[in-house]
């Protein structure tokens, strides 16, 4: 064990850093990794909690990411363009997701939000092509503009937390996998494009709460099979929902609330 401690801090020590590690397995992992020249576990100094902007940009080298619990803030863009990055632990101490902080990390599968997360922010994962799965902390309040913008894989049912009260611009721009989401009551206003070209959207209800759906909010949703929807917004609906086939807008139900 010691000389796996010593190693380990020789090596780290040699990028200025440190991470005491919890298990031989943890050990071994990150020995061999940085031996390889892909060390896939972030290692800082004792004193720091935060995580520069930037810190980690475009570092194709990391794959598998294991953030100290101490860590309280992740920079904006800190893993923005790590296109190797397949899984990532993230601390509970994390109560925001700053601007694209996963952006471009197009081997990443899935990831795990802390229930501590409050914020979502700009572009924080666009481009992540292959994420699959990804749920929404409950006591998240805001979720900002083009915060998962071209996340084509993306498929599981999308939850908005009841807190939310605006779903932005491209928040869900070119999601063309996304088959359903759940509008809470809380949501006033659904921006521009915020569902542009989600052409595998099969149902959407829009609560009475809605006041304001933007520009090509829907644009291209193909899919679409049932739509639940104010009766103010009855005047809009082809402006809406722009650019349906029309023989397929004829067989959508809709259902006036």
């Amino acid at each position: 064990m010691a000389s796996l401690v010593k190693l380990l801090r020789y090596h780290c020590e040699k990028k200025k850093t440190f991470r005491k590690y919890l298990t031989n397995t943890l050990f071994k992992e990150a020995i061999d990794n940085i031996e390889a020249g892909s060390n896939p576990y972030i290692c800082v100094s004792k004193k720091d909690t935060i995580i520069k902007d930037k810190a980690f940009s475009n570092n194709n080298n990391l794959i598998n990411i294991i953030i100290p619990d101490k860590i309280t803030c992740l920079g904006s863009a800190t893993f923005l363009g790590c296109q190797n990055l397949e899984r990532i632990i993230i601390p509970k101490e994390i109560t925001s997701i700053k601007y694209a902080l996963f952006g471009r990390c197009s081997k990443l599968k899935t990831i795990d939000i802390p229930e501590t997360v409050t914020s979502i922010g700009s572009y924080s994962f666009i481009y992540c092509i292959n994420l699959i799965n990804i749920d929404i902390p409950k006591d998240v309040t805001a979720i900002y503009m083009g915060a998962f913008e071209s996340c084509e894989s993306l498929e599981s049912d999308i939850v908005i937390p009841n807190g939310v009260t605006s779903i932005k611009q491209y928040t869900f721009y070119d999601c063309t996998n996304l088959k359903n989401i759940i509008i809470p009551d809380s949501v006033v206003y659904i921006e521009d494009a915020a569902f542009f070209n989600c052409k595998s959207l099969e149902s959407i209800y829009i609560p009475k709460s809605v006041e304001f759906i933007g520009l090509n909010a829907f644009y291209n949703c193909q899919s679409l099979k049932s739509i639940t929807i104010p009766k103010k917004f009855d005047f809009h609906m082809r402006d809406i929902f722009k650019d349906i086939d029309l023989s397929k807008w004829k067989s959508i139900i809709f259902n006036y609330i």
